[in-house]
């Protein structure tokens, strides 16, 4: 098995593996063959040598996929440059929306078109409920980022959003601010929510734009599908929204780790022992 000095990589496991997987789609195979050739001879690179000593070191290009795990830290560090200079002077509130776990199947094996419900559903909420007179009667931008899986690297598609505490009258002529340690209802935001994901959920069905196979085929009867959507009236869609105690920025760059992240990274790997691999996780409920 090979390894670098300091620890075993994701890039080795393909190397030494990788012809176990078998036929891979064109996209798969593609990211597997960047990662494994990312900062090696096969990219090309550049030497530096020190005039005084005659040191010399190869420094090898990288592949930039956005699946390496050795990639993606100048593009993290960007954003996370470009959002905190979006921020307003005032405070700010995370909000999380997030589904139940009837519906992570369906989203799993439908990926674009839920996820784009979510965020859809999820955006128009905070929107919808801000601007109601009863709260803030406001105009409110926001910053939202998906996250798919959760810390035990298990399905958990949820929404995180950064909300400005405040925004802008009907006439787009006065701001409006909230209350510093309230935003909006968390009831009332997780009732939108569940309403309008549900909506279009039922939408995209009736216009079939589901993929349905395999443990999903029972959905295609409506009967069936309509069982399922009417599991989730009744349960409460978890919401979450408070001010964080370390400010907009620590958010902002709580994120940006999951926006050109991938969820087995190399920091997780332990070892390779036969044909298993095994990494570490972290796991809240034990």
């Amino acid at each position: 098995m090979k390894t670098t000095k300091h620890q075993l990589e994701i890039a080795d496991i393909f190397r030494d593996y990788g012809h176990l997987l078998g036929r891979l789609p064109l996209a798969h195979h593609k990211a597997i063959q960047a990662i494994k050739n990312c900062r090696t001879k096969v990219l090309g690179g550049h030497e530096y040598e020190c005039k005084s000593c005659n040191y010399t070191q190869n420094l090898y290009n990288s592949c930039r996929n956005r699946h390496c795990p050795k990639c993606g830290f100048t593009a993290r560090t960007k954003w996370i440059e470009k959002r905190n200079a979006d921020l307003l002077d005032c405070p700010y509130f995370h909000v999380v929306f997030t589904i139940p776990s009837e519906l992570r199947a369906l989203f799993l094996a439908n990926q674009k078109t839920c996820y784009t419900m979510l965020f859809e559903a999820s955006s128009k909420t905070i929107k919808e409920v801000a601007k109601h007179p009863e709260n803030l009667n406001a105009e409110v931008g926001s910053i939202g980022v998906l996250h798919t899986w959760g810390q035990n690297l298990m399905n958990h598609p949820h929404v995180h959003f950064i909300v400005p505490g405040g925004g802008l009258s009907s006439d787009k002529k006065k701001w409006i601010k909230s209350d510093e340690k309230f935003l909006l209802p968390v009831r009332v935001l997780s009732k939108v929510f569940k309403a309008k994901l549900l909506d279009l959920l039922e939408t995209a069905y009736h216009e079939d734009k589901f993929t349905l196979s395999y443990d999903l085929e029972r959905l295609k009867c409506p009967a069936q599908f309509e069982e399922l959507i009417k599991s989730c009236v009744y349960k409460d869609f978890a919401v979450y929204c408070k001010r964080p105690f370390a400010g907009p920025q620590a958010v902002i760059k709580y994120l940006g780790q999951y926006t050109h992240r991938i969820a087995i990274s190399n920091f997780r790997l332990v070892k390779v022992e036969g044909e298993r691999v095994y990494f570490k996780v972290r796991d809240n409920n034990n």
